[in-house]
């Protein structure tokens, strides 16, 4: 699951203009106005530690608004994506569970992409349980779908195309065996 999820922030990090910068306009004034006061911060007699705090507290507010968490980039993801793989999706998410008759809504994609990112968290920090349900499965699956359905954007593929070769590597979509040549 870790490669996975790591592949698929390679993928946002390598078309990070598409999948990962935050319109940051809303928050500007504020961040301009902490980082003021930050910098204006009397600084004589503080220790180097004290020092460290304060460049890192500045660094950390000029760096936030500017990307995506790792849910939102999921969701982001798809939401470049869904017109390649919005046919697929019924086959991906096949399971009773999910009930799934078209493309994801964005109520399903929020509950899936913070399934996912919950995941990786619990992984990553020791807190996982160590079992995944067949459900579960199938969230993982779509991620690595996604991920690949990236790189191929990436690499200049159109959605049509990225359907096709989805379809025909993962087997959730017939559009390629069904064309005629």
């Amino acid at each position: 699951y870790m490669n996975i999820f790591a592949a698929f922030e390679a993928e946002c990090h390598a078309n990070e203009n598409l999948y990962e910068n935050a319109d940051e306009t809303k928050v500007q004034d504020i961040k301009d106005a902490l980082v003021k006061q930050i910098e204006t911060y009397p600084k004589e007699g503080l220790q180097k530690e004290e020092t460290d705090f304060i460049k890192n507290a500045r660094d950390r507010i000029m760096q936030q608004g500017t990307q995506y968490g790792q849910q939102r980039k999921i969701i982001n993801a798809y939401e470049v994506l869904h017109k390649a793989l919005d046919g697929s999706i019924k086959n991906i998410f096949y399971l009773p569970e999910f009930k799934l008759s078209g493309p994801l809504m964005s109520k399903d994609l929020k509950r899936i992409a913070e399934f996912l990112a919950g995941q990786r968290g619990a992984v990553a920090h020791g807190s996982f349980s160590g079992v995944f349900s067949d459900v579960d499965a199938q969230k993982i699956h779509f991620l690595e779908i996604l991920t690949y359905a990236q790189l191929l954007k990436r690499a200049g593929l159109d959605d049509c195309d990225i359907e096709r070769v989805v379809g025909a590597i993962f087997g959730c979509n017939y559009v390629l065996f069904q064309e005629k040549y």
